[in-house]
């Protein structure tokens, strides 16, 4: 829900004139989501032989320390 409000943040107003319209892109095709990401952390990690390092991008007080330790987790989970 985080992720969703920052995105309704950032395009508020970006549709003010034409050329705005693709300022940022959709979320919905853009954005692989929470587990989406962990799921292309655990793929890369098995497909390269050079340590992969998950980005973590924390901008409210709760919910990115769980996210941060899932985070860590994939990059060790081998895909079964």
């Amino acid at each position: 829900m985080d992720s969703e409000s920052v995105d309704a943040d950032l395009a508020r107003g970006s549709e003010a004139f034409p050329e705005a319209a693709n300022f940022f892109p959709r979320m919905m095709t853009y954005n692989l989501g929470p587990y989406g990401y962990l799921d292309l952390i655990r793929k890369a990690k098995e497909s390269v032989s050079v340590p992969v390092i998950g980005s973590l991008n924390g901008v409210s007080p709760t919910g990115w320390i769980q996210y941060a330790q899932d985070v860590e987790q994939a990059a060790r989970t081998p895909l079964s």
